[in-house]
């Protein structure tokens, strides 16, 4: 086959889907407009698996099922991947290409198995969410005055082993307890609880199963806090649908703000909290440290259990980039193009990229009015030399008012 692509396309996926019962795999490929490419897709006669999901009487369960699998060549990825159903009594066949394959059981609002499948042969699968000879964890959540929560979600992570993955979901009652019986032997690696206007809390146990059976966990759920505000540009109109990030210690919360730029990003534990926006369409980085203090970055401090911050974020224009292009001995390059790219995420924006510039005698180029947040890469192009670009330039725009 032959594809004919804009040179505006970095990354696309390749994909065979025979029939049954032969399986293909897609691959995800990187492109360089300057240069055709070969790409193999594979095709193989499948294997068969038969699989059940159970309770734990033994009982089939109607559950979602995924299989996947990745491998890596010089060339890209090569990846598989199918989403299915079990019918009443639990069972599903699957036709499966070689190789390793992860494989996901989930019933909602009972829990999730994850297994990896060795390469065949390959046995029959049966999936177990519970284990009627496995141990009981319970306990009960409460707030911080004591008084228990009703309605809260309950996960519990135990590692199988071998035998994989084991998530399993319980509700609170009204007087705050919760119970997950027939966990099997395990290690439970952490209990996640959440609760409408608390903020989420995740206890790190890496304890056997056995171990906190016999226990009353007790866990304790401060009342969320939240940040209000409003989005605009340098003369005060609104924003609307600005992308809005909040970074707190324990990780990031995003929100849109509305026709009218204001936005509300609740479940935020009280303390210090940094908040960045940016252009409908446009990307911004995760991390407490991508979402810098100085430049866009606006300080909030939330004082105390359910306390509330008003903020304005301001997308500012009339950043400054300007630069030189040399040859690796340092001597300047003139009538070089040079262009700025917008990000990967970077799409479907009203933001206009600015036109390409043409360096001096000297190599010098400026760009003028760039927004911190919507550029990412800058490419030289010199005929008869290899084009050269210097990539997450936005990281550097956000902690200064010009880069160079």
């Amino acid at each position: 086959f032959a594809l004919l692509v804009s040179e505006e396309i970095e990354e696309a996926t390749l994909a065979a889907r025979p029939a049954a019962p032969r399986v293909g795999t897609a691959r995800r490929i990187a492109l360089d407009p300057r240069f055709p490419t070969w790409y193999r897709l594979r095709v193989w006669a499948g294997r068969r698996l038969g699989l059940r999901v159970v309770d734990a009487s033994g009982a089939g369960l109607r559950a979602d099922v995924e299989a996947s699998r990745t491998g890596v060549s010089n060339r890209g990825t090569a990846a598989w991947n199918r989403k299915a159903t079990t019918d009443a009594e639990g069972r599903l066949t699957l036709l499966l290409p070689p190789g390793s394959i992860q494989l996901a059981a989930s019933v909602p609002e009972v829990g999730t198995i994850r297994r990896t499948l060795p390469p065949p042969p390959l046995d029959d699968q049966v999936l177990r969410i519970g284990h009627a000879d496995g141990e009981t964890l319970a306990g009960v959540v409460e707030d911080t005055g004591g008084r228990p929560i009703g309605g809260a979600r309950v996960e519990a992570h135990v590692v199988l082993g071998a035998a994989g993955r084991l998530t399993r979901v319980t509700k609170t009652d009204a007087a705050g307890r919760w119970e997950l019986p027939g966990l099997p032997a395990g290690r439970i690696e952490e209990v996640e609880v959440r609760a409408e206007g608390f903020v989420p809390r995740t206890l790190d146990v890496q304890a056997p199963v056995a171990a906190e059976a016999g226990r009353a966990h007790r866990l304790v759920l401060s009342r969320a806090c939240a940040v209000t505000g409003r989005v605009v540009d340098d003369d005060g109109r609104p924003v609307a649908q600005a992308a809005v990030r909040v970074a707190t210690d324990d990780g990031t919360r995003d929100a849109t703000a509305d026709a009218g730029g204001c936005f509300r990003v609740g479940t935020l534990p009280a303390g210090r909290v940094l908040l960045r926006a940016a252009p409908p369409g446009w990307w911004l980085p995760y991390g407490r440290s991508s979402v810098r203090e100085g430049g866009d970055a606006v300080e909030a401090i939330l004082e105390g259990e359910g306390s509330t911050a008003t903020v304005t974020l301001t997308i500012g224009t009339g950043r400054t980039v300007r630069g030189r292009v040399v040859l690796a001995n340092g001597a300047p390059v003139p009538d070089a193009v040079v262009t700025v790219r917008a990000g990967r995420y970077a799409h479907d924006t009203p933001h206009p990229l600015p036109p390409p510039a043409t360096s001096a005698t000297d190599g010098s180029f400026l760009f003028t009015g760039i927004n911190p947040v919507n550029y990412v890469a800058l490419v030289a192009r010199v005929e008869g030399l290899t084009a050269r670009a210097i990539t997450n330039t936005i990281w550097e725009l956000a902690a200064r008012d010009d880069l160079e």
